[in-house]
């Protein structure tokens, strides 16, 4: 079962702050709490910051990016990667539905994450 008591700030992504309402940061719980982690984990390089060495918090996209592997071999290893980095949630049931989508000149992965709290498509550049 799900701890809808564990709260995190909230973290608005498309700003890259923290929401703050009269001088308070907002807290994310349930749903929103387990996005935020998504995202967060997505975008955090395995091993690069102090607080998260040693715990495997993060993917190891290094690998793949700015390598020129083929599309079908890439979006395999970045599936592998992320899948393993965020099943290790208790929280997350499945990820499914790996793609790819262009917008001009950036490539979206672009995946389902199915959760105790329901279904949330994710996109993020890679």
């Amino acid at each position: 079962m799900a701890d809808y008591l564990t709260t995190e700030p909230l973290f608005d992504w498309e700003t890259g702050d923290f929401v703050i309402i009269n001088g308070h940061v907002q807290l994310a719980i349930g749903k929103e709490r387990l996005k935020s982690k998504i995202h967060k984990i997505i975008r955090t390089q395995i091993n690069q910051y102090r607080i998260y060495k040693g715990t495997g918090y993060g993917v190891d996209l290094a690998g793949v990016r700015g390598k020129s592997f083929s599309r079908d071999y890439t979006l395999s290893e970045v599936k592998r990667v992320i899948t393993e980095a965020l099943m290790q949630d208790d929280n997350i049931i499945s990820v499914e539905n790996f793609r790819t989508e262009s917008e001009g000149t950036v490539l979206y992965i672009v995946f389902d994450v199915v959760t105790e709290y329901g279904f949330e498509n994710i996109k993020e550049e890679i």
